[in-house]
């Protein structure tokens, strides 16, 4: 039997105006198609035109609300580390140390990072300089730079991704960089610096880095020397796994290239290269579009045989490329054309906005749903050199998406990630809402995050405990920087609350 529509009385403002419009749109093209039958009969028909019997399409119009149901009786397990970045928290100039503990940052991913004043700090060519010089003596080494970078991201609390290659050279063609002619000699150095940092080898650290990526291809496949990258990680991964078979190793940070990580994941099944993480790296406007990249690599890898391999997108940020002509960020910077100069600055602030900052909470939220996705690190946390972060400004004064790091930062350190899922409204794809629910020792919390979301969510919450009476909402939009906005009393098991969310933006509810 047929379902009886919903009493007009029980649906919401949202829900009456999309069926009030729906209602005129039919009318109106009711009266179109009599209209048009009368006028036919005083004009002789077009034997030209095609006949058709369609019904006129009711295009409904964006919808005011999207529901989310949150039940705590169902935990799904932990919420994963999302935030994690790459680089810092010392850059030149700044020391973010502080704002990485208040956000919590769990990995920092080491690539890339620069010096100003020498060559990338964490790169092979700027630890062992000579490539003459005797790979078994400590003395070939100059740790200065590198030591620095990873000792301070280690005092923040962070757990280190040590990215063992050479870096894009930014500042001239940006090409990428050419595969060593002497494999066992990187190999080697590679070996040494993982002794370096994990067993205390030339006045070395016991930090236990778990997690080393090898090489980074990006957006730029080697062409014929592409085999010899993939030969180069091979060799490198099986020496790392001879110090210690418990160290994770992956790679390569791929860009757009998906020919080439299927050719690399193919590579690794056929030479039996060990393959604990891929890295894959999103930059875009659209959050959907990290999430569909990931989950394009599942199937893939679980027909290949490495249905356990963590992914992770091991650079992302936000960038609006149709404002840049179809341009990378990277190449628009480099561009002199003065038509560019408004959308660099439009696109630059979008990013430090808070358009930036809910495009950071979506991606982190909607990511943690796939269970092969382990991390994602942002892209970039030197706020003195890189042109690409906006956790905060040149000087480590916080802008807009820091508030969104510490927001996802502390409903990770409250605990379980109970259930949350964002309704689909009849009739679109996504309403733009991306929520996640943790219960912490003496609060329950969820974070909400709109990117041209909703005006209005509902937000229901089932199977609250009986000591819960208060819930505090925090707001992050063009004003506010996550700050309390409301404080309401509640009670009962089931309650419901409506909040007003801006296009971009985000909430963070504790109840308590």
């Amino acid at each position: 039997m047929p379902r009886k529509p919903k009493p007009k009385n029980t649906l919401s403002a949202g829900e009456r105006a999309a069926l009030y419009e729906a209602e005129m749109a039919e009318k109106r093209a009711r009266m179109s198609a009599n209209a048009d039958k009368t006028e036919s009969k005083d004009t002789k028909p077009d034997i030209t035109s095609k006949a058709t019997s369609e019904k006129p399409k009711i295009v409904l119009p964006k919808p005011q609300h999207a529901t989310v149901k949150v039940d705590f009786s169902i935990p799904t397990g932990r919420i994963k580390p999302m935030h994690s970045v790459c680089n810092g928290p010392v850059s030149y100039g700044a020391d973010l140390s502080s704002l990485f503990k208040e956000i919590g940052v769990p990995y920092v991913r080491f690539d890339e990072t620069d010096t100003a004043i020498s060559a990338y700090a964490i790169d092979i060519s700027r630890i062992f300089r000579d490539i003459h010089a005797d790979p078994r003596d400590s003395s070939s080494y100059d740790f200065s730079y590198s030591d620095r970078y990873v000792a301070a991201a280690a005092n923040s609390g962070a757990k280190i991704i040590l990215r063992l290659g050479e870096s894009v050279d930014r500042m001239h063609s940006g090409k990428a960089v050419t595969i060593p002619e002497d494999l066992d000699l990187f190999v080697d150095v590679c070996a040494n610096i993982v002794r370096h940092y994990n067993d205390y080898w030339a006045d070395g650290y016991a930090y236990g880095i778990e997690h080393f990526e090898i090489w980074s291809i990006g957006d730029k496949p080697y062409g014929k020397d592409t085999e010899r990258a993939f030969e180069l990680y091979r060799r490198t991964a099986a020496a790392v796994k001879l110090i210690d078979s418990s160290l994770k190793v992956g790679g390569m940070c791929f860009g757009s290239s998906d020919q080439t990580v299927r050719e690399f994941i193919k590579y690794c099944r056929r030479s039996r290269a060990p393959l604990d993480f891929l890295t894959v790296s999103s930059f875009d406007s659209d959050p959907k579009m990290a999430v569909e990249r990931v989950r394009e690599l599942v199937p893939l890898l679980h027909n290949l045989g490495f249905g356990e391999t963590e992914i992770i997108i091991g650079a992302w940020n936000y960038i609006d490329k149709d404002a840049l002509g179809g341009m990378s960020l990277e190449r628009a910077l480099t561009s002199s054309d003065p038509k560019l100069s408004e959308s660099k600055r439009r696109v630059f602030e979008e990013q430090r906005g808070v358009r930036g900052a809910a495009y950071a909470l979506s991606l982190m939220i909607s990511l943690g749903e796939i269970r092969e996705a382990g991390m994602a690190c942002y892209y970039d946390a030197e706020p003195y050199i890189s042109a690409w972060c906006a956790l905060c400004d040149r000087f480590g004064n916080p802008e807009k998406p820091f508030y969104a790091f510490k927001a996802y930062g502390d409903i990770y350190r409250a605990g379980k990630q109970v259930w949350s899922v964002s309704e689909q409204t009849a009739g679109y794809a996504h309403t733009g809402i991306y929520a996640i629910a943790a219960e912490g020792k003496d609060a329950l919390y969820v974070l909400i995050s709109s990117f041209d979301g909703c005006g209005i969510v509902d937000l229901r919450l089932d199977a609250i405990p009986q000591n819960i009476y208060t819930a505090d909402v925090f707001m992050l939009d063009g004003v506010k920087n996550m700050t309390l906005a409301d404080s309401i009393p509640i009670s009962g098991e089931k309650k419901r609350l409506l909040l007003n969310i801006s296009q971009y933006g985000a909430a963070l509810i504790k109840l308590y």
